[in-house]
Order: C-alpha cells, then sequence, then structure tokens
C-alpha cells in the first residue's frame, strides 16, 4: 500500500479537491522513486516526516491511516467493563463514581 495512489485515494476522510488529488499524485509518484518499497506504514510516515514541507500531502493522508484503530477490542473491553461496575453498584452510582471507578479497572496493571 505504500505510495500506491490508488489505494491511497480510496481512503475514507481523503480530500476530493482536485489540487490536492494532483499534488498526492505526484507526490506518489516521486515517493516512489525516493523510498525503498519495503517500508511498513510508521516507517514511510518517519521517511515522508523527515523530507519536510515536500510530501505535505503524502503525509497527511498517512498521517490518517495510522490512526485508524485496527479492532475495537479496547472499546468493547472498556463497555463491558463498565457494564459490571454498574451493575455492581446499580443503587449508589453517579456518574463521577462510575467514571473514576471505570478508569480505575480498566487502567490497572495486569500481572
Amino acid at each position: 500500500m505504500f505510495l500506491d495512489f490508488d489505494t491511497l485515494i480510496k481512503l475514507p476522510g481523503i480530500s476530493t479537491d482536485n489540487q490536492f488529488i494532483e499534488k498526492l499524485r505526484a507526490q506518489c509518484d516521486l515517493g516512489k522513486k525516493m523510498f525503498a518499497a519495503d517500508l511498513n506504514s510508521i516507517e514511510a510516515y518517519l521517511s515522508i516526516k523527515s523530507m519536510g514541507a515536500s510530501f505535505l500531502q503524502l503525509e497527511e493522508v498517512y498521517r490518517r491511516i495510522l490512526v485508524i484503530p485496527i479492532s475495537s477490542a479496547t472499546a468493547e473491553r472498556s463497555f463491558s467493563t463498565m457494564r459490571r461496575i454498574k451493575t455492581y453498584n446499580r443503587s449508589t452510582m453517579t456518574g463521577k463514581r462510575l467514571h473514576n471507578l471505570a478508569l480505575l479497572s480498566i487502567e490497572r496493571q495486569k500481572k
């Protein structure tokens, strides 16, 4: 996927502005000549970021790629924890207390 314009342009949230798209296409073509093809997304982003203002559009696209969550397991665990806490103390639970207990439970270190 690294520097493949056709793949990058299909990602959700990418600007449809013609000027942005043309600059992105040019940066992908230039990047293919400059960077190794076997880079993963993080290495690609760091390489592009080190080039400064030369690859602004490509840097923006890769920044968006890197924040896409791999799975929703963390969020699901948080909701499961909150459901257990809320069930256990249902009658006396305030919002602030629920929040604090959920943070303690979710962020505890596993041994």
